[in-house]
């Protein structure tokens, strides 16, 4: 704030508003937005179709924009929104307000490198902890990864427990659910007594020596 302007690069899914991809860059630059692309495409593999807008980023009125020919490679569809047409990108439209209400205008940001912390902090509180009313109050994870509906069922269960309870749930402690889809089949581990243990990360002398079993 009051130093320099910053721009953030997100691409979002569209089924289940989960944000595949971001990233924060003190220019808008074409070469910035397929850096973010090609890392979203690495970690959840590539989309059928990208909608963008008409920024120079994307698309140039005279012959094919370097975004184009790079989704045009890989077989994805580029479609492009109306001009003046904001509604197109309300998906994404609606995650620049949140992440401006909901993080960015409550704390002061003295750096680029705190911009960056904070933004991922918020990142992953909206992809795997904001129930997101567009998609049934689920999180954008949840669908994503297919697993609304045992989410939902998990929820419904609970809420089932509660309000049959005939006296007040004082001792009441909550199951622990893991729940997953590997191979379109669902997973779920509920655990009474869990605990959440975390460990230190693997070194790199710890991974080569288990590279081999």
């Amino acid at each position: 704030k009051g130093q320099y302007r910053v721009y953030v690069i997100a691409f979002l899914d569209d089924n289940s508003r989960f944000i595949v991809g971001w990233g924060l860059h003190r220019f808008q630059t074409t070469v910035h937005v397929l850096e973010v692309f090609r890392a979203g495409i690495e970690k959840h593999g590539a989309p059928k179709e990208v909608l963008s807008d008409n920024g120079r980023q994307y698309y140039t009125w005279r012959g094919k924009s370097q975004f184009t020919v790079f989704l045009t490679k890989l077989g994805i569809r580029h479609i492009r929104s109306r001009p003046y047409h904001p509604q197109t990108m309300g998906k994404v439209e609606s995650f620049w307000r949140n992440l401006l209400q909901e993080s960015l205008q409550n704390t002061p940001l003295s750096s680029f490198e705190e911009a960056q912390s904070k933004i991922a902090e918020y990142v992953e509180y909206y992809n795997f902890k904001r129930p997101h009313q567009g998609i049934g109050n689920v999180t954008p994870s949840d669908r994503y990864f297919r697993v609304e509906g045992q989410v939902r069922e998990i929820v419904e269960q609970n809420m089932a427990k509660v309000q049959g309870a005939q006296s007040p749930m004082t001792q009441y402690r909550p199951l622990t659910y893991i729940v997953g889809n590997i191979g379109g089949r669902e997973l779920r581990v509920v655990a009474k007594d869990a605990q959440v243990m975390l460990s230190e990360p693997a070194t790199e002398e710890m991974i080569n020596s288990n590279s081999g079993q």
